[in-house]
């Protein structure tokens, strides 16, 4: 980045979430509609005061207005490195097209993947997997593929990584975080992923494909429902 040498003095990458507390309450709305525009790629969106007047789902679900969490953890490929003790389980999961589930939690907007602990009596992640997203997401997986794990450079923990094709969708319990669908790109940028990210990408389209789904090419976010509910 080159600056001129009038008019602008600096240059500052922050969260979005902060942009409220550096510009103007408008200037501020704009940017944020702008940047949710962009992300979920249904092209250019027309604002009154600095808000779309047809909000999309990313819109109504107020996301990057709360900071996401500072992500240390470090992804590697494959299988467990270093022998770590696997205390959790994240999980990206495809439908037919190529989509994955990002879940938004109400009130905060805050995006994230399907994920849970490891409990003892589950015996296994992939048993604490399969569990885990019944009761989280109330959806139905095939047979859950390993593509990588999650390091924690401040303990000796690990968090395995899987990919797993939806076979079946239920309704989602009153109050909890809609279940909406991205591409793996739109889905990064709403989480903020681990370093390197273009590794984490790569295993997971690497998954993706020894699943048989095709690559979902850009498209607006929309909220996985229940057939017969929406």
């Amino acid at each position: 980045m080159r600056l001129p040498d009038s008019e602008i003095t600096g240059i500052e990458l922050v969260e979005p979430a902060r942009l409220p507390a550096l510009m103007s309450p408008s200037d501020a709305r704009r940017a944020l509609s702008a940047l949710r525009a962009r992300i979920n790629a249904a092209g250019a969106v027309l604002l009154e005061n600095g808000a779309p007047i047809a909000p999309t789902l990313l819109d109504h679900s107020q996301v990057l207005c709360t900071a996401r969490a500072e992500r240390r953890c470090t992804f590697h490929p494959g299988q467990n490195p270093q022998g770590r003790a696997v205390r959790g389980w994240q999980g990206w999961l495809f439908t037919p097209d190529g989509r994955v589930v990002i879940l938004l939690q109400p009130n905060t907007g805050n995006a994230r993947l399907p994920a849970g602990p490891v409990q003892s009596r589950e015996g296994s992640p992939v048993n604490a997997l399969i569990h885990g997203v019944s009761q989280e997401t109330a959806v139905r997986i095939g047979e859950p593929l390993l593509h990588g794990h999650l390091n924690d450079p401040d303990t000796s923990h690990a968090y395995a990584r899987y990919a797993a094709a939806i076979t079946g969708v239920e309704p989602m319990p009153t109050g909890s975080s809609a279940r909406a669908l991205a591409t793996p790109e739109q889905a990064l940028e709403l989480l903020g992923s681990e370093s390197p990210a273009d590794v984490q990408l790569a295993a997971v389209h690497q998954a993706r494909k020894q699943l048989g789904i095709p690559r979902a090419a850009p498209q607006p976010f929309i909220e996985l429902t229940a057939p017969g509910t929406g």
